[in-house]
């Protein structure tokens, strides 16, 4: 979805930010604790804590972000 994204409005990856917001699962042996965990290592994808998610509103607020898909 990332590189689709970018592909598309002809965008390097790395001039663009990706935020999933999402606390660690707790159980260390769950299938959720192993996704959120590769995700983590997504060099990409910045992982945050909910309680950090002002984080994304400064950013947004920085770059003058605007919504760019179309409301269905």
């Amino acid at each position: 979805m990332i590189s689709s994204l970018s592909s598309k409005f002809n965008k390097s990856l790395q001039d663009n930010n990706f935020y999933l917001i999402s606390e660690e699962p707790k159980d260390v042996n769950s299938k959720e604790h192993k996704l959120w965990e590769s995700v983590k290592l997504n060099e990409i994808i910045n992982v945050i804590d909910p309680e950090e998610s002002d984080q994304v509103v400064d950013a947004v607020m920085a770059k003058d972000a605007a919504k760019f898909l179309p409301k269905e």
